[in-house]
């Protein structure tokens, strides 16, 4: 008999553990012997404790249990009437029995008024795509590495109920002006070019979507959470970094380096980093410390074996 309760920030490490035997066994079976990462078999991160944290921290993370025993996880972003499956796994050992079909529906039940149910999975995953046909999601799009999924549980809600709808409508070039639109809700709409100017957006949530290629310029930006996303190729200039704090990130699946120039990094703290053959030149580096040692007594010791 399994047990679904609430993930807590002390589950993560074996949340972490339990993932990474998990997705690991799938990029054998589906990908044997391949060395390059599968992003979808084995997506970003997916091992990272860190990784666990923030998930319980910013999304609804629920813990399977078997008695006292971790064998899985299932996490979900709810977005007004909208929810995503983010990750769903179950220690191979476990699978077979059902347990899948258990988690979906004890999800649903969780959160009665979602209207859509949304997630991905491997283009590989054969096995996958039969669960979750067979589950009621409809796949809604695919490609080489990735299909999708989704799941419609409701219906929208009458008109005195929540305000003004809009659905299936052309707003194309549409302009809204002087507008209260406080707690709206938009979901798979098309905002390509769209532009927003003099507008308060304050404590916004933009989740699973699209924003390549974008411009965000003489912004607010203060207190802003930025996690779980892909930054490829971004520029970052003439940004106030006070106090910003950068933890648990990556180069990605390029492997390309970070560039920083004309940056004030001045009293900035870099721990538990990998900063291999980071090159740092024409820089301000009086006071600078590596390992607590002054880099001016590194750079003397170099000069006099150099001599």
């Amino acid at each position: 008999m399994i047990n679904i309760r609430k993930a807590m920030a002390e589950d993560a490490e074996q949340l972490a553990a339990v993932m990474k035997r998990t997705f690991d066994r799938e990029m054998q079976r589906w990908l044997p012997g391949e060395a390059l990462q599968d992003n979808n078999l084995r997506p970003p991160g997916y091992d990272s404790i860190e990784q666990h944290r923030y998930a319980i921290r910013e999304t609804d993370y629920y813990v399977i249990e078997d008695g006292s025993q971790i064998i899985g996880g299932a996490n979900v972003h709810i977005v007004g009437r909208h929810a995503r499956v983010d990750k769903i796994y179950i220690d191979h050992s476990y699978q077979g029995r059902g347990y899948g079909s258990k988690i979906l529906s004890f999800l649903e039940e969780q959160y009665p008024a979602m209207r859509t149910w949304k997630l991905e999975t491997s283009s590989k995953q054969l096995s996958n795509h039969y669960f979750y046909e067979k589950s009621g999601y409809m796949r809604i799009y695919e490609s080489p590495d990735e299909y999708g999924y989704m799941k419609i549980t409701g219906s929208l809600p009458a008109p005195e109920e929540q305000g003004i709808q809009f659905e299936d409508q052309r707003l194309s070039g549409a302009e809204f002006e002087n507008c209260a639109m406080d707690k709206a809700d938009f979901y798979n709409i098309n905002l390509a070019t769209a532009s927003f100017n003099n507008s308060n957006l304050h404590g916004s949530l933009f989740s699973d979507c699209n924003l390549s290629g974008s411009r965000f310029t003489n912004l607010n930006l203060t207190g802003v959470l930025i996690a779980d996303s892909r930054l490829s190729g971004s520029e970052i200039a003439l940004v106030a970094l006070d106090g910003v704090h950068f933890h648990d990130t990556s180069l990605g699946a390029s492997g390309n380096p970070a560039r920083f120039e004309r940056c004030d990094l001045a009293g900035s703290q870099f721990s538990g980093c990998d900063l291999s053959g980071v090159n740092i030149s024409q820089c301000e580096i009086s006071s600078l410390r590596i390992n607590d040692i002054p880099v001016e007594k590194l750079l003397e010791a170099y000069a006099l074996v150099h001599k």
